[in-house]
């Protein structure tokens, strides 16, 4: 939904706004507007499950709560790149205020802005940063929100094995490990995807982060499976898993992709409101087929002086 007034404005109590399938919509503000709008003084409101783009044009908040609006929820929500804040909570406030599974990055404002003087319940909300709101990259939150603990995931690649880095020559060997930033994380699936013949896979191993783990290779896609049953991990550069391959004999750039599209990972929040963590970042990576050299003998001309 993409207009030049809010995609929503909500004027009634007893309202909910939601995707059938989590993030497969998106509500696109422009021309300076919020892109969902919710009256004041209105009761049990409910915004879940999917995405608000601020990245194309001008725009307001993301969800402008007006004041005096009791029993609200919102969660589940991708709300990142607005010209203001992901969302403001208007003051006299009554009533509680829940967010949960949600992610705010790279707004302009605050992730969450509230202006009422009665403590916003914000807590596991991912933020854009590993560190919460107050990290390098996090969406900040103002006075009375509770944002502790929150959530994170991003996922990386490095490559060893090899001289160069995201360099093999044709034939040889390269490992690659799938590295994660975490905060809060109880399970995840996610794939990565090969370049068939360009690499061909040859072993891989997951590393025990998890209570359980699985990685599954399928006709150029690794897929890894992984859950805990009653704990969370946190920590920064936790090495999830390694992939082997061997070079094909064809030069060129290939791309390993960490798929955007399938992605899932989870969280326990004691309420049960949401188990989702939205990804802050899943960084693919290009590796160079060089032509290896070939070997032989080298032959060296006499250099006849007159």
């Amino acid at each position: 939904i993409e207009n030049n007034s809010p995609c929503f404005t909500i004027n009634a109590d007893n309202t909910t706004i939601t995707a059938a399938t989590l993030g497969t919509a998106t509500c696109v503000p422009t021309g300076g507007s919020n892109g969902i709008s919710v009256a004041a003084t209105l009761t049990n409101i409910t915004i879940e499950r999917f995405e608000i783009d601020g990245s194309g044009e001008s725009t307001g908040d993301g969800i402008n709560v007006g004041g005096g609006a009791t029993n609200l929820i919102i969660r589940d929500m991708f709300i990142h790149d607005l010209d203001g804040d992901g969302v403001e909570l208007a003051d006299a406030q009554s009533g509680y205020a829940r967010l949960r599974g949600n992610l705010f990055m790279n707004n302009a404002g605050l992730g969450v802005n509230n202006k009422r003087s009665v403590a916003v319940d914000a807590k596991y909300n991912a933020w854009g940063d590993v560190s919460g709101p107050h990290g390098a990259n996090g969406d900040g939150v103002s006075s009375y929100v509770s944002y502790d603990p929150w959530t994170h995931v991003d996922l990386y690649l490095e490559s060893s094995g090899t001289t160069n880095p995201d360099e093999v020559d044709s034939l040889g060997q390269i490992t690659y490990t799938v590295y994660a930033n975490l905060k809060n994380v109880t399970g995840a699936e996610f794939t990565l995807k090969y370049p068939k013949p360009h690499l061909t896979y040859l072993t891989s191993e997951t590393f025990g982060t998890f209570d359980s783990e699985a990685l599954n290779e399928d006709d150029g896609t690794l897929t890894f499976v992984a859950g805990n049953a009653d704990s969370a991990e946190s920590g920064t550069a936790v090495a999830l898993f390694s992939v082997t391959f061997e070079a094909g004999e064809t030069a060129g750039t290939y791309l390993l992709d960490l798929d955007e599209e399938t992605d899932v990972f989870t969280m326990a929040s004691p309420d049960g409101l949401s188990e989702n963590i939205y990804a802050t970042k899943l960084e693919d990576r290009n590796v160079v087929v060089k032509e290896g050299e070939e070997e032989g003998y080298k032959y060296f001309l006499p250099l006849i002086l007159n």
